[in-house]
């Protein structure tokens, strides 16, 4: 996502005449943050399509009790 979207918006920036460092930083931390929306991944997003209910697997992986 960011080898995309980061060329496109620094050239977009400096066409408009922004600080390419700031825009640059910002597009990074969004990029960045796409791992925590539910489809991020290919894998994720046919998960998700799927319309399995995958929270009681998420949730027994995640918090699994211990002895």
């Amino acid at each position: 996502t960011a080898n995309l979207i980061i060329p496109i918006g620094l050239a977009l920036a400096a066409s408009i005449g922004q600080d390419i460092v700031t825009v640059g930083l910002l597009l990074a931390a969004a990029c960045s943050m796409g791992m925590m929306l539910p489809v991020s991944t290919p894998p994720n997003a046919i998960a998700y399509v799927s319309g399995f209910d995958i929270d009681w697997i998420v949730n027994s992986v995640a918090v699994s009790p211990t002895e």
